[in-house]
């Protein structure tokens, strides 16, 4: 018996996505090295600037690789990703909105830079939850 392959049964929309984001990933990660090194030596501020946000680049192409899945996904798909999208927005807002007023209280300051990933971490897990509800 042959060991089934693990992207078998995606469909040619998901594929496509998987390898966009696979290419932006690793691009994300060589830029995002490349200018944690640059920045060290660079003096200038608007070169300092510049190779600050290159690493954006890679995750601009990401998010333009998941809209157009979005847009390739039947009914279902599209409701189970809105529905992690309320889960993420959700429990991201009551996170951040929480720090911001503990902040007031003498709290240290939340980082913004991670509102970002904890969006995608609650899409990830609220689209799994509603995964789990539809099968």
């Amino acid at each position: 018996m042959t060991k089934p392959d693990k992207q078998q049964g995606l469909s040619a929309a998901a594929r496509k996505y998987n390898l966009r984001m696979l290419i932006a990933s690793v691009a994300y990660v060589a830029l995002l090295i490349l200018s944690i090194t640059l920045l060290k030596s660079i003096r200038n501020e608007v070169v300092r600037l510049i190779v600050a946000v290159v690493p954006m680049l890679p995750i601009i192409l990401g998010m333009g690789a998941f809209i157009t899945l979005l847009g390739e996904l039947d009914e279902l798909q599209r409701r189970i990703h809105f529905e992690g999208f309320a889960f993420s927005i959700a429990l991201t807002g009551i996170i951040t909105f929480t720090f911001g007023l503990l902040e007031s209280a003498g709290f240290p300051a939340f980082g913004i830079i991670w509102v970002f990933p904890m969006l995608i971490a609650f899409w990830g897990i609220g689209s799994g939850i509603a995964r789990k509800r539809y099968e």
